[in-house]
């Protein structure tokens, strides 16, 4: 028998398989079954490709066939695994990857297969063990690298598997569904502007399907109830050195509708918006964006016409073919869009046709934001505009948030936090009401890299909200509630969604005057949260409840560290309030006696009641409270 000739009819078999030509593959290796009917390897071929046009009864007769005639194909075991993983019977496809893998011990692409199975079987802390093994023998296996990540992801363990795909861009820079999938984490992580970043590559990398059924098959790939060899199918069935290249070639994609053909169904005429350009500092993150226009009654939060917050796009079905005027918003016309200097612009206007079109915005300001001078740095943003404080207070407040310049780039670093009072005060001198401390600017000079948000004061409810304890003439007494707050609601929302270090001794909180009396308090009421305590020209004098709260508590642990911070050009009871409480704690904490690393005191001969001081003051206390972030 002309072995040669058995092969070249396997080989042309995978050429026809590769340009989908099934029908006239699975002709091509029946003849080289024909040849050589005890040839196990010309089996599987047939049963990979009755695999591949769904004819699973016969590919699985195949497969079997193959095993009856050598029971170490590893190459058959895997068939007959694939095609009960199609069944979905997860527990068959485990016991064949399983025998897959006994004959192949060191083949990473059976190994990332039988996870999957076991994945599916509910066993996922497992699955990512085989993974991680399958990684230690090929670290740049692609296919290995992308189930870890959709494991990672479907765990909601959204930093790892950032990492893993980060890794994956380099093996795979031109794979358009990693970056969609990067996109969707940066999503989770509420790192928005990176997720339109990701959004746009995947889309100019792949602009045909990243709209339609690239996002339809990726969504299905990380749903915690969908199968994740969805859509990668093709890129699984072949998982042999000498089929790599049958892999490869099929590892994206393929026969993508293409936008035009989609939008043509649609009745009407279609137009896609495309937000090219936003002011990044002025938008706050959590911020919706609208288009409001004659066509929709000029409604400035017209939930159908929302902008995709990942995307940055908007398709929009026009009945008529009516000239539309429209403008962008932020949810009202308080937040409309400007020219950057301020000035209101002229309605936009779009004139419809007849074929579908694509429109590029740019906005240059938002009316909210415009003609102010900011001197927040680029690491600074705005979380949120109304935060809401429910069910601890009736009110919403605006939340800032600082980023250390590494934050982008050194993606498997966690960061220690500082929750900081005041947050009008901390960033920008076009919010504060007698100047800022320059926290951002400070930061990015100084070796401690942290994350800081920043929580604006109440206004009116200022006094109330920072003070633990009532005054007789000035009222007050509600910190309990706001510091719940922090606690039990917005610190969870941090740690939830940016890479923080949570524990106690990584946690800090500070403010000044009102602010450092809350952030004292706050020490002692919630000692197992803050570790690391910042105050500043603390307002004692509100009421003599404080000291006899800190006379009766004792801690339970290892107490906080403590900066204290006071000008001599105070009030005349500043550095006598502040060196009371000091006392009084050495004279009930034994740490605060015997270890200077626990308590410090900074008495400034120039000091005043100011933001200028405590600006001058706040690098020095974040290099006492962190000294090795």
């Amino acid at each position: 028998m002309n072995s040669l000739l058995i092969w070249s009819w396997c080989a042309s078999g995978n050429c026809l398989s590769l340009n989908h030509e099934y029908d006239k593959a699975i002709q091509a290796f029946k003849r080289a079954i024909q040849l050589a009917p005890e040839s196990d390897y010309a089996y599987t071929l047939l049963g990979n490709e009755y695999s591949l046009v769904d004819e699973l009864e016969r590919a699985m007769a195949c497969f079997r066939k193959a095993i009856q005639l050598n029971s170490r194909s590893y190459k058959a075991w895997n068939g007959v695994a694939m095609v009960y993983l199609k069944q979905e019977k997860f527990q068959s496809a485990e016991f064949h990857f399983t025998k897959a893998t006994n004959i192949f011990r060191t083949n990473p692409d059976l190994i990332c297969h039988l996870a999957v199975a076991q994945h599916k079987c509910n066993r996922s802390e497992g699955a990512l063990t085989l993974l991680n093994d399958a990684l230690k023998m090929d670290p740049k296996n692609a296919l290995c690298k992308f189930h870890k990540a959709g494991l990672l992801l479907h765990l909601e363990r959204y930093h790892e598997a950032l990492t893993e795909l980060e890794q994956l861009r380099q093996i795979a820079p031109k794979e358009s569904l990693v970056y969609y999938l990067l996109s969707k984490v940066h999503r989770h992580l509420k790192n928005f502007h990176y997720s339109y970043m990701y959004m746009s590559w995947c889309m100019d990398l792949d602009p045909k399907g990243a709209n339609n059924q690239l996002k339809e098959n990726a969504d299905k790939l990380y749903s915690k109830d969908e199968d994740l060899l969805l859509g990668m199918e093709d890129l699984a069935s072949s998982v042999t050195e000498d089929d790599h290249s049958q892999m490869q070639s099929q590892s994206s994609l393929q026969d993508i509708q293409p936008m035009d053909s989609i939008l043509s169904c649609i009745n009407g005429v279609i137009v896609q918006f495309k937000l090219r350009q936003i002011p990044r500092f002025y938008t706050p993150l959590n911020d919706k964006i609208y288009l409001a226009s004659s066509y929709n009654q000029w409604s400035p939060n017209d939930k159908q016409f929302e902008f995709d917050n990942v995307t940055n796009t908007l398709i929009v079905d026009f009945k008529s073919t009516t000239n539309v005027d429209f403008k962008i918003t932020r949810g009202s016309w308080s937040t409309t869009e400007t020219w950057f200097d301020g000035t209101m612009r002229a309605n936009r206007r779009l004139t419809l046709s007849n074929s579908p079109q694509s429109i590029d915005i740019s906005v240059e300001q938002w009316s909210d934001t415009a003609g102010r001078v900011h001197t927040a740095s680029n690491q600074v943003y705005i979380l949120d505009t109304n935060f809401s404080m429910w069910n601890h207070l009736p009110r919403t407040r605006r939340i800032w948030i600082y980023l250390p310049r590494s934050y982008s780039t050194d993606l498997n670093r966690r960061y220690p936090v500082v929750y900081a009072h005041d947050g009008q005060n901390l960033f920008d001198v076009s919010t504060s009401f007698s100047g800022e401390w320059g926290i951002d600017e400070s930061l990015d000079t100084l070796s401690q890299e942290l994350i800081v948000v920043g929580i604006d004061n109440g206004g009116s409810e200022r006094i109330n909200e920072l003070t633990p304890f009532p005054n007789t003439n000035y009222g007050g007494g509600q910190a309990d509630n706001y510091l719940n707050f922090i606690v039990e609601k917005l610190r969870p929302y941090i740690n939830g969604r940016f890479r923080t270090k949570p524990e106690r001794e990584n946690t800090a909180i500070l403010g000044s005057s009102l602010g450092g009396l809350c952030s004292f308090y706050a020490a002692i009421r919630h000692e197992d949260i803050f570790g690391l305590i910042g105050v500043f020209s603390p307002s004692f004098w509100f009421t003599n409840d404080i000291y006899t709260y800190v006379q009766n508590h004792r801690f339970k642990n290892s107490p906080p560290r403590l900066y204290f911070v006071g000008g001599q050009l105070e009030s005349s009871t500043m550095i006598s309030d502040m060196q009371r409480m000091i006392n009084l704690l050495k004279n009930t904490t034994k740490e605060y006696n015997d270890d200077k690393n626990q308590m410090t005191i900074v008495i400034a001969a120039d000091g005043q009641h100011q933001e200028w001081f405590w600006k001058r003051e706040f690098p020095n206390s974040i290099k006492w409270l962190f000294p090795s972030s």
